[in-house]
């Protein structure tokens, strides 16, 4: 018998091996079990966690659980996440668009009401801010509530990030009164938050590329990729 032949550590390093391996999958399937079915909830929960923080229109379009972007982290994803302003009917233009986001949650608050995020990724997007002709902004949406998430101290915030991260996603900002235009696209971006207080601290390393800086167009770009 093979196996007898095996020395003890072998035998109990090949065991040990195949119930990590029996125990992920296990993990993995009553992940994508509970996201199955509790996906309208989770979607709603995520929702209303934004709109605490946030004005405007956030939509997301579907969701599932996937090991394939950080293994053998599993994450959630958001499929085709959206955020517009109250007039996008008229200019069709979302503040952001996102193909996916990656929701890399700690496995033992996944079913509480507070989740721990260790990472999320925003991946494939444009974040498209601008000024129209008429002086109309949908820079407003990045204020956020402030006045009225100062009206709910006593409610602690719903998920706390440790890292969040850029790939592939482009940026437009345009002010056509002032003739200025700013194009730039991040293909790798890595951040570590750090928070004391109301105090954010980031830091970063980033693998971007200007496309275009745009300062007075009628003078022509400072810098054009």
């Amino acid at each position: 018998n093979r196996w007898k032949r095996l020395p003890r550590w072998s035998r109990i390093s090949i065991w040990s091996a195949g119930v990590i391996v029996l125990l992920f999958v296990l993990l993995f399937g009553l992940l994508t079990w509970y996201v199955n079915n509790n996906k309208k909830a989770l979607i709603s929960q995520i929702n209303d966690a934004v709109k605490e923080k946030v004005v405007g229109n956030f939509n997301i379009e579907d969701l599932d659980v996937t090991i394939f972007k950080n293994f053998p982290n599993i994450a959630i994803r958001l499929k085709n996440v959206t955020l517009s302003d109250s007039l996008y009917h008229k200019h069709q233009r979302n503040l952001l668009a996102l193909e996916e986001v990656y929701v890399f949650v700690k496995t033992g608050s996944l079913f509480s009401t507070k989740k721990k995020v260790k990472r999320v990724t925003l991946a494939n997007g444009r974040f498209d801010l601008f000024t129209n002709e008429d002086g109309y902004t949908n820079g407003y949406l990045l204020k956020g509530k402030g006045e009225e998430v100062k009206d709910k101290k006593e409610q602690p915030n719903m998920y706390d990030i440790d890292v969040i991260a850029l790939e592939n996603v482009a940026f437009s900002i345009a002010q056509l009164p002032k003739n200025k235009a700013i194009q730039f696209r991040i293909d790798q971006l890595k951040g570590l938050l750090y928070s004391e207080g109301k105090i954010v601290t980031i830091k970063t390393d980033i693998d971007a590329d200007i496309e275009q800086l745009g300062f007075n167009l009628k003078k022509g770009a400072f810098l054009k990729n």
